[in-house]
């Protein structure tokens, strides 16, 4: 999980920095556009390194891919930028009730489109490289940001449902950093689930989870909320 976890850090970075930089040497610049104009900017430098990527590189699988853009941080440096764009857009430009609804539908669309419809249709990686060296990643990006206007506007009156996602909610960062690197590796390692189909692939799956969950609320109890509150009492 580290590479995702250089992905934020350089983001963080780079943004700043160049933002810094355009102050102090044009102090005078409108300082909104420029934040729109260097969060687009560093969204079209990425999309071409990942071009000449395309251009210059012959992988021969997805797990190549895998291995050699997606979990290489100057390929994605993009991602938490189309975050930038989405909440500048807006507070910026406030948009109707029906068109976050339509912005919904479209995220949902996406969503699925990219991770099931197209492997109906045919297109796979080894068929079609350039659309995922190139674009693939933007497109899942920009379809979670088209969801969130709508998920902002909803209100939960379930106390059990509140209740639920809140859990889900304090529990995220531990479940990011156990669920892949630990767990699910270590589950690989004592229980192979290459050979796994139908039913046995479901309860490996369900087990799976219920181990994520029970070992996240464990981490979270003793010792990520314990190191919260001990910054607060600071």
């Amino acid at each position: 999980m580290s590479w995702s976890l250089s992905v934020e850090q350089f983001c963080y970075i780079l943004g700043p920095v160049l933002l810094y930089l355009f102050i102090r040497f044009i102090p005078s610049i409108n300082r909104k556009k420029l934040f729109l104009w260097v969060t687009c900017g560093i969204i079209c430098a990425v999309l071409l390194i990942r071009f000449w990527f395309h251009e210059t590189h012959q992988l021969a699988s997805i797990y190549e891919w895998n291995e050699n853009l997606r979990k290489v941080s100057m390929y994605r440096l993009d991602a938490i930028y189309y975050g930038f764009l989405a909440y500048y857009l807006y507070v910026n430009f406030p948009i109707s009730a029906s068109l976050t609804k339509l912005l919904f539908v479209f995220g949902i669309l996406g969503i699925f489109t990219l991770h099931l419809f197209i492997f109906y249709w045919g297109i796979s990686f080894e068929t079609h490289p350039g659309f995922f060296n190139v674009f693939y990643l933007s497109l899942n990006s920009v379809s979670i940001c088209s969801l969130m206007p709508y998920l902002f506007t909803i209100t939960i009156s379930s106390t059990p449902v509140l209740k639920g996602l809140t859990l889900l909610s304090v529990l995220s960062y531990s479940i990011y950093l156990l669920h892949y690197t630990i767990i699910l590796h270590s589950m690989k390692v004592l229980v192979p689930s290459d050979h796994l189909e139908g039913i046995p692939l479901l309860l490996y799956t369900l087990v799976y989870w219920l181990i994520i969950l029970v070992f996240s609320y464990l981490l979270y109890r003793f010792f990520e909320r314990p190191m919260t509150d001990l910054r607060e009492r600071k």
